[in-house]
């Protein structure tokens, strides 16, 4: 849904309530100009589902009640962390008829029309109540930024006990942003009072002993090295599986793309560990997951691709003359086929494919719990260095193979190795962390140049498809040939960095170091 509302605001908690009664005074020492006040009760009920659909999104779901009102505000906001005492959140609302009681459905229409097919069968239930007595002022600075000042005394309720504070409230309603922060920063050190780090949704949560889920390190694998290879690979898959499931419900949502970022590149971390430890399974049931994982992949991949261009756009425009303009028409494009490509992406997950392929995992875990093959009964210690060997080998080997010349499909291969040895190198780096984490880090210089040729060169061709396919006026045609350029010199210049970087990286010794580590742990 695209009507958001931007909303930037700072809070802070005030020890003593009774400061809440001498607000106008406060905000008058700071030069600010009072236009009017109001003071009304509201009630806020926050809901989400059993397992906690929404917030694993990234939302918070408030239905607010006023006094004497036959409807109610139905907000879905973006839990966003609060950065130098200011949160910038995304804020979708809606008027909605008051119930009687708490819904169990999402309310209203157009937040409904798009959330409702993510939440699917799922029913709501209220998680935490919030009962605010507030004081709202307008208010203006001398540099003409107006704000809405609230003075909060504020009750949250935990079953039959309920937790009170005071909160002083900054929201921007026009002007400069960093305003915001900086007036909050002046009245906190004027009053005394603490800037607060947390929503009010989240205060309620932490009253009420409520621990939401928490999202799980894509990078953690949970590996020990006293471990059998068949208990690392099932550790290191659950892991995986449990980021996957994680960031599924943000992923169907879509407001976050970090959400779709972080499930697919755990579904990458799953097919890696099969690879790594691909003698730890009989090998039927090992290509089975495998194939089932990269469907997935490739049902994610094309949106994320998307996500990426359109994340780039901006930047491609700042480097033309009105390049906003000129550009509309690629931006236009590029969200009608992220439209269309999330259009099929849910459409798999909501199939039998993507409910078959999380049971497949499932049942995997299951029978790693008693692994049959020999590999899976070794010592971790003891197989370390071949499985890391064998993709160090790969990647050297693909390196000293790639000419000046090479095709870009040649680089991305490489690409495509380093990967799957970073991933090696993370799986195992519990077993000689110093060295393990050294490798990582050099490696990644030399995957990031890979990956900024790579998108240099899918650019510079999804511009040329685009020009190819779309009636472009004369200026925009050239706008369009000149970031194209632009694209074939930055790959040409990753390619030139390439002999340098990946020199750098075959003569340090990776093998006999980590060898030494291995045998030294």
């Amino acid at each position: 849904m695209s009507d958001a509302h931007e909303e930037i605001e700072a809070k802070l908690v005030v020890p003593d309530h009774a400061d809440l009664a001498h607000i106008d005074d406060a905000l008058a020492a700071l030069g600010l100009r009072v236009a009017g006040t109001e003071t009304r009760t509201l009630t806020d009920t926050y809901l989400d589902t059993e397992d906690w659909f929404l917030y694993r999104a990234g939302l918070a779901c408030r239905l607010r009640a006023k006094p004497g009102k036959a409807t109610a505000r139905l907000a879905i906001k973006t839990i966003s962390p609060i950065r130098d005492g200011v949160a910038a959140r995304q804020e979708w609302e809606e008027d909605v008829p008051r119930p009687e009681r708490p819904p169990t459905a999402l309310p209203g229409k157009r937040i409904a029309r798009w959330l409702g097919p993510a939440l699917g069968a799922r029913t709501l239930q209220p998680c935490v109540a919030v009962e605010q007595i507030r004081r709202a002022i307008d208010a203006t600075d001398r540099h003409g930024t107006r704000l809405e000042i609230c003075a909060d005394a504020v009750r949250y309720f935990a079953g039959d006990d309920l937790q009170q504070e005071a909160i002083v409230e900054l929201e921007l309603v026009e002007g400069e942003p960093a305003r915001v922060g900086k007036l909050a920063r002046k009245l906190a050190r004027r009053q005394a009072w603490r800037p607060e780090t947390q929503s009010k949704f989240q205060r309620a949560l932490a009253v009420a002993g409520l621990q939401p889920p928490r999202p799980v390190s894509a990078a953690r694998t949970e590996v020990r090295p006293d471990q059998r290879a068949g208990k690392a690979l099932r550790r290191i898959l659950s892991a995986q599986y449990a980021v996957m499931r994680f960031n599924e419900p943000g992923t169907r949502v879509g407001v976050d793309a970090e959400y779709l970022h972080d499930m697919r590149v755990a579904i990458r971390r799953q097919l890696a560990a099969l690879d790594v430890f691909r003698d730890a399974l009989p090998r039927d049931a090992r290509r089975a997951l495998r194939d089932r994982l990269k469907a997935a992949a490739g049902a994610l991949g094309a949106v994320r691709d998307l996500d990426v261009y359109l994340a780039d756009l901006p930047a491609y425009a700042a480097t033309l003359e009105d390049g906003e303009h000129l550009l509309a028409p690629l931006r236009t494009h590029l969200h009608a086929e992220r439209e269309d490509a999330r259009e099929a992406m849910l459409a798999f997950l909501d199939g039998v494919e993507w409910i078959a392929t999380c049971e497949a995992i499932e049942h995997t875990l299951g029978a790693l719990r008693r692994p049959r093959t020999a590999f899976a009964q070794a010592r971790l210690t003891a197989v370390a260095s071949d499985l890391v060997r064998a993709r160090l080998r790969a990647v050297l080997d693909g390196g000293r193979a790639i000419r000046r010349r090479s095709s870009p499909a040649t680089y991305h291969d490489l690409r495509k190795l380093c990967k799957k040895l970073r991933y090696t190198a993370e799986f195992l780096r519990p077993l000689a962390p110093d060295a393990f984490g050294a490798l990582v880090r050099q490696q990644k210089t030399l995957q990031d140049l890979l990956g900024r040729h790579q998108d240099a060169d899918v650019s510079m061709h999804l511009l040329g498809n685009f020009a190819t396919a779309h009636a472009l006026g004369k200026r925009q045609r050239r706008a369009i040939e000149t970031l194209r350029a632009a694209q074939a010199d930055a790959a040409a210049a990753e390619r030139a960095r390439f002999p340098e970087v990946f020199g750098a990286f075959d003569d340090a010794g990776w093998q006999d170091a980590l060898d030494a580590a291995l045998a030294a742990g």
